[in-house]
């Protein structure tokens, strides 16, 4: 395919307001206000004293700050440009005419502070999009499940951090005998709010059949319990799974720096990649995805409109896209199983143990190169590639082409990156009112935008001139 490498790209209403960082106004406002939010909710109920008094400070400072920012192009911003009237006109004019000035400025500025206690109320009025736990549902649906019953009490329903895509609650409850005392609810969340992200995450019932195939494998995974296809008992799909010992550490860009850990994760998709998945994926209606020559063109295509249309111009994006067009011819390799999703974030360690590989909403077929390439920037900065590729052989792991990882390494971060674009576009439009989704917007953007600089001027470097 010929590349398209645009001298100007295209651009998008509203881009000249953006920085490099690309925050504009609205997405600030938004990130603002769902900061203060989440102190409300979360850090407000939990201290007292001087920390509560200084959380319900940048609640205020949080709030005023985005009105600020909504206000540019707003009716009280134009009252308050139509009432401006300069310290040196104020001289030329009679003292009867500073009662009509005054009446045109502060019908601006009551307008002004109507929208900001309008802000200061939207952050507490928001659940419908937020996050949400009952814990009494979920005892209701579990008295009348067949592996609860009604003795069951639940005692404890906790929103868990992490697993942003999915609502995660830990569950504790006592008098289900075919049920552990401890075990996490693992709920259709982002899908449930967002259209686009049906096209991203498979379903929880998919992802259930996917932890059977993996928990027979033999891998670090929850153990499945329970799954309910159904959206009524608890407002969306979900599944039970069994807890794990040990404890997220890192995240998608910033590792645990221990060799050992990447040495079993290596294992681990060795393990993953060797095996037939014929049977899972029937059971779970898994498609090819970022396989084929066909695959990957309609899949870029899909990502430079995303990027086109929702952020501001960049070289760097631009040649990125174009490389991997050209580059597509190098991707050929077998088909397994892939997670989709190979990074700390979806991890956990107990102290050099890696004890679980979680979240599997992203599981579809595909080339193995693909989880390789996923993790590639990460597990550099915690062991040499080589060795890491020399562990994955060794357990059994197919032979996988260098340049095939490289393609996919550069290809990973840019559907990543014109995916959390699509999230940031949920959360300016109110439709996604979550901390853990901002910082992937906030954070997570720039960082990848830098990652893929990285990537980019290395297989540049290596490309014959």
């Amino acid at each position: 395919m010929a590349a398209q490498l645009s001298d100007t790209p295209a651009s998008a209403p509203g881009l000249e307001d953006r920085t490099i960082l690309d925050i504009d106004a609205a997405a600030a406002n938004s990130y603002l206000l769902i900061l203060a939010r989440t102190l409300s909710d979360v850090v407000v109920p939990a201290v007292q004293g001087r920390p509560r008094s200084a959380a319900l400070d940048c609640i205020t400072i949080a709030t005023r700050v985005a009105q600020q920012l909504a206000a540019s192009g707003s009716d009280a911003a134009r009252l308050l440009a139509g009432a401006a009237v300069s310290a040196q006109d104020l001289g030329t004019l009679k003292p009867g005419d500073w009662l009509r000035i005054a009446e045109a400025e502060g019908a601006a500025l009551d307008a002004s502070e109507r929208e900001a206690m309008r802000l200061a109320d939207s952050y507490r009025t928001c659940a419908a999009n937020s996050r949400a736990v009952d814990r009494a549902r979920i005892e209701h649906y579990l008295q009348g499940h067949e592996l609860g019953g009604p003795a069951v009490r639940v005692t404890e329903a906790t929103a868990l951090s992490g697993g942003r895509s999915k609502q995660t609650i830990l569950v504790v409850q006592e008098g289900a005998a075919d049920l552990p005392t401890r075990f996490v609810i693992r709920q259709d969340w982002l899908a449930a709010k967002q259209d686009w992200a049906k096209d991203v995450t498979r379903g929880i019932a998919a992802e259930f059949e996917v932890l059977k195939h993996t928990s027979a494998l033999g891998l670090r995974t929850p153990k499945p319990l329970l799954v309910e296809r159904s959206p009524e008992p608890l407002g969306a799909p979900f599944m039970a799974v069994g807890c794990l010992p040990g404890k997220q550490e890192g995240d998608l860009f910033f590792p645990p720096q221990r060799e050992a850990l990447a040495i079993q994760l290596a294992q681990q998709l060795a393990t993953l990649h060797k095996h037939s998945m014929q049977q899972v994926a029937a059971a779970a209606n898994l498609k090819t995805h970022s396989h084929t020559r066909e695959e990957l063109s309609a899949e870029l295509s899909a990502s430079r409109a995303a990027i086109t249309r929702l952020d501001s111009p960049s070289k760097t994006l631009d040649i990125a896209l174009a490389w991997l067009e050209q580059h597509i011819g190098e991707t050929e390799g077998p088909l397994a199983l892939i997670h989709g999703d190979v990074a700390f974030h979806n991890i956990m360690v107990d102290g050099d143990q890696l004890t679980a590989l979680l979240d599997w909403e992203l599981a579809h077929l595909g080339n193995p190169a693909q989880d390789l390439g996923y993790c590639k920037s990460a597990v550099e900065k915690m062991t040499d590639w080589p060795r890491f590729m020399a562990a994955y052989r060794e357990a059994g792991g197919p032979d996988v082409p260098l340049a095939a990882v490289e393609f996919y390494a550069l290809w990973s971060s840019v559907w990543l990156y014109a995916t959390l674009l699509q999230a940031r576009e949920g959360v300016k439009g109110g439709m996604l009112m979550d901390a853990e989704v901002v910082v992937f917007c906030a954070h997570f953007l720039p960082v990848l935008r830098h990652r893929m600089s990285l990537e980019l001027r290395a297989v540049l470097k290596r490309q014959p001139q």
